[in-house]
């Protein structure tokens, strides 16, 4: 009897709390529906009197205060404590019921909303949110001010872009990602029969650019650059590659070459897409100019969710290329006036998977994979995979790969009519041959070969052969390296090298690799490690063309060595191609004039033009003329840098530092050196 008694006040209780509920909602709508009538009428007196309406402000705020305070005495539920613990025990969504009848917060802009300011107020509102949206510091706040202050402001930003004479040069095609039909939208479904069998994909992008208004409009921009360059060659290092044997063989007074490089980068990893921009600097900006992300040209751009058809990205940019080296390019050089240029390709660049793709060769793991030789490759039984010994390479000899012998086997595919035909590792006709010869043009890059390939190997194997409890000293050892103040990114955990960046490869190859293979790894490791590191450092800036012919016989004993040390199973390609750095270093200079670090970072900035989830191809290419164009008003670099025989004035060096101590200086280094500076 008391068990049904104590469920019937429960009930009792529960219903009771469902009907102040609902009498407390019927309330606060009725309560906001006048509280909206009351702010339009104060919206209308608010020209007339100001203070007034103030006043009135207040009042209703207060009003709203002793109004909630009226709701919730209404909503107090007298019960005993007894009942009130036992009930509460009982039923956890009753008590949050509770919480939920006491607790009516009105919004904010219902309490103040915008529209009851002026026109003027309501846009220092939007301003004052924008600042706190972006996160803008007090410094770049001021600055945004001073901005808008005393200009009409554009509409939209089609009317900014239009006032700033921003060019958009490019065009838009979307393929279907299956069988590369052409679209009319990014959201089309191909009607073709292959595909409606097939799971709809994300269809491409391929963005072509103006390559004639890209070529322009870097320059006009840098021709000052350009013409000290010209005049004054041997003021800059005699390994650039303005003094390679490709260079100099078609070098002539007023000419552009171009050297081109591709990558890809994942953009989103929900959709798995990434984009493929094809982009080119001019050999004829001094270095480290022509690197600067403002000099880089955008040649076309490819979105899609895996790699891209080479035909699609780069014929039309081999035609405009071709068309470009046939008639020249007539550029406004402002008091120069109008000035025809030659423009030409000098070498196309890619770390080896994008190489094999552009060029039509067999990728890394296949056989015939080298441009510049015939070496076939053998098979290893135990991995499965292609193998590049040296000592079979030495015992062969195989012929150098030419640009004819390509021709000839394309030819033989052709004549062959298979689909699937492969001649010495050629598997199709590469639009680059019409514009560059692949063998020696097409160029390894030391960045993705050196770095990111071999070093990262000889890592791994260091770190099978180091005890572990050893690597608290290497980490200890690594941290103890003074480093310059502008090298930023610097090697620290040797636990984590597969998360090292290429800059802190390159660091600890040039600056701390070979101490620490003497401090901490067997000899053999040592003079093994020293060959290579004498090799690449060497070749990566040089001083004479003798250095380049002395390297030949340090990568020939390491790569005599290598399976001594690793095993021959790890005789890949990627060993094979250190053999043709030296090469490549007479036809086009130090290994670092060439390389592609400046393309990484530019993929790096390119990303972040694209927002959303479609059309992200067409979104860089629309902010990169934006920046294209906004980069005119900015000042271009003097020639005056390369002449003056004092600290640059940039950002990396505190100019009142250097007045605040440079007597205290030349005391100091009057009485170490006992003579004046």
């Amino acid at each position: 009897m008391e068990k049904n008694q104590d469920f019937q006040c429960k009930y009792r209780y529960k219903q009771q709390l469902i009907r102040q509920r609902e009498k407390a909602k019927q309330r606060q709508r009725i309560y906001r529906r006048n509280l909206y009538r009351t702010y339009q009428s104060e919206q209308q007196q608010e020209e007339n009197d100001l203070m007034t309406v103030n006043t009135e402000k207040n009042h209703c705020v207060n009003s709203i205060n002793v109004r909630n305070a009226e709701i919730n005495r209404e909503h107090e539920v007298f019960i005993d404590g007894d009942d009130i613990d036992s009930y509460l025990d009982t039923s956890d969504d009753s008590n949050d019921e509770i919480q939920m009848i006491k607790v009516y917060d009105l919004d904010e802009e219902e309490i103040n909303p915008i529209a009851r300011y002026s026109p003027e107020n309501q846009l220092k509102f939007k301003i004052g949110s924008f600042i706190r949206d972006v996160n803008m510091n007090k410094k770049h706040s001021n600055m945004l001010l001073d901005l808008l202050r005393g200009i009409e402001i554009p509409i939209n930003f089609n009317k900014l872009w239009n006032d700033l004479h921003v060019q958009f040069s490019y065009k838009t095609i979307i393929y279907c990602s299956s069988c590369f039909e052409t679209l009319q939208d990014i959201k089309e479904q191909c009607l073709n029969d292959k595909c409606q069998d097939k799971a709809h994909m994300i269809n491409s992008e391929l963005v072509l650019f103006d390559i004639a208004h890209e070529i322009r409009s870097v320059v006009a921009r840098n021709y000052s650059l350009i013409k000290w360059y010209q005049e004054n060659r041997q003021s800059g290092p005699l390994c650039d590659i303005v003094f390679g044997d490709v260079y100099l063989k078609k070098s002539s007074k007023n000419r552009l070459s171009l050297l081109l490089a591709t990558d890809g980068k994942p953009l989103t990893v929900s959709t798995r897409s990434s984009v493929w921009p094809v982009v080119a600097v001019l050999a004829e900006i001094p270095f480290p100019f022509r690197e600067h992300q403002r000099n880089m040209m955008l040649l076309g751009l490819w979105h899609w969710t895996c790699t891209p058809n080479v035909d699609l990205l780069l014929s039309s940019i081999v035609h405009d290329l071709m068309v470009l080296r046939t008639s020249g390019l007539l550029i406004d050089i402002g008091d120069k006036g109008m000035t025809h240029f030659e423009v030409d390709v000098l070498a196309v660049g890619g770390d080896l998977p994008a190489r094999a793709k552009c060029n039509k060769i067999s990728a890394h793991n296949g056989f015939y994979a080298c441009t510049y030789c015939l070496f076939s490759g053998i098979s290893c039984l135990q991995h499965r995979h292609v193998l590049y010994p040296h000592d079979d390479f030495k015992a062969s000899c195989p012929p150098p790969r030419t640009q004819q012998h390509i021709d000839c086997c394309i030819a033989e595919i052709k004549r062959s009519r298979s689909k699937n035909a492969r001649v010495c590792g050629v598997y199709g006709e590469s639009p680059l041959s019409q514009i560059i010869s692949i063998p020696v043009q097409s160029t390894l890059d030391y960045f993705h070969l050196a770095l990111e390939i071999h070093l990262v190997f000889l890592l791994n194997q260091w770190k099978q052969a180091i005890p572990k409890p050893v690597y608290i000293k290497i980490n200890q050892f690594l941290r103890d390296i003074k480093y310059p103040h502008t090298i930023r990114r610097r090697p620290i955990n040797i636990q984590s090298t597969d998360k090292w960046k290429a800059t802190q490869l390159r660091v600890f190859l040039l600056y701390a690799a070979l101490p620490f293979c003497v401090i901490f790894l067997p000899a053999e490791h040592q003079y093994i490690f020293s060959l290579f590191f004498i090799y690449i450092r060497t070749l990566r800036f040089f001083k004479s063309r003798e250095d380049i012919r002395d390297m030949k016989l340090y990568v020939n004993e390491y790569l005599s060595k290598f399976p001594l040390v690793f095993g021959r199973c790890n005789e890949l390609y990627s060993v094979h191609a250190l053999l043709h750095l030296c090469e490549q270093c007479n036809s086009f200079g130090a290994l670092a004039f060439h390389s592609m670090f400046a393309l990484e970072s530019s993929l790096h900035h390119y990303s972040k033009h694209a927002h959303g989830h479609i059309l992200r191809g067409s979104q860089i290419a629309y902010w990169h003329c934006v920046s294209r164009q906004l980069e005119t008003i900015n000042k271009s670099a003097s020639a005056k840098v390369f002449g003056q025989d004092c600290f640059l004035d940039d950002r990396l060096i505190h100019l009142d530092l250097c007045f605040k101590y440079e007597n205290d200086f030349r005391n100091i280094f009057r009485e170490k050196f006992k003579e004046e500076l």
